[in-house]
């Protein structure tokens, strides 16, 4: 609407609660640019909110995955994907547990979605942002992945002689891959499944 209407447009921002190759894989950034364009605008690209999960605690039975390795891993990826796609800007949620009531669970529980827990105890994905950030200094490698491949994040800098390769494993769900796959074909998810049932 702004552009129909002559206003300027600042920046396009959503929030990402999906796999990390899944900004890749929908081609969000540049279908977005690309309409953009087409109206006259060059809005920046901003994804305000983005983790693992929304949500952590009782209420999320994958809770636990926020504070080990698959959050990071996710990070790693996301961050890869953010930067294979040209995304301008980015914010991680969050940075420390404050949930209601988390005070008292220990640390390291799934309670909550920050980098740190409530007590301060760096969780992986705060490693993983200790190892990537100085390399996002860096000038950044190109990196070639393989047709239909979603799972797998890569993020290489070169650094003198020296090049630094992340990869990380974001493995897919195999929800995710029947729905995509289903809409790939023009199918919707769960007409299909019930179909199928």
């Amino acid at each position: 609407q702004a552009g129909t209407e002559g206003h300027a447009l600042d920046f396009v921002s959503w929030h990402h609660y999906d796999a990390a190759g899944a900004l890749r894989y929908h081609c969000t950034v540049s279908e977005l640019r690309l309409h953009a364009q087409a109206l006259g605008l060059a809005p920046l690209m901003i994804v305000t909110e983005w983790s693992l999960y929304p949500t952590g605690g009782s209420s999320n039975p994958f809770a636990i995955e926020l504070d080990g390795p698959h959050c990071a891993a996710q990070a790693a990826g996301f961050l890869a994907s953010a930067l294979k796609v040209g995304l301008d800007a980015n914010s991680f949620f969050m940075v420390q547990d404050v949930e209601e009531g988390q005070f008292d669970v220990l640390d390291l529980t799934g309670a909550g979605n920050g980098v740190f827990t409530h007590r301060g105890v760096k969780k992986p994905v705060h490693r993983v942002f200790e190892f990537l950030y100085p390399m996002a200094l860096e000038p950044g490698a190109w990196i070639e992945y393989p047709d239909n491949e979603w799972a797998i994040g890569a993020f290489g800098t070169r650094h003198g002689d020296t090049l630094r390769l992340a990869v990380a494993n974001d493995a897919l769900s195999e929800q995710w891959v029947w729905s995509n796959g289903c809409r790939e074909r023009g199918a919707e998810p769960g007409r299909l499944w019930n179909a199928v049932s």
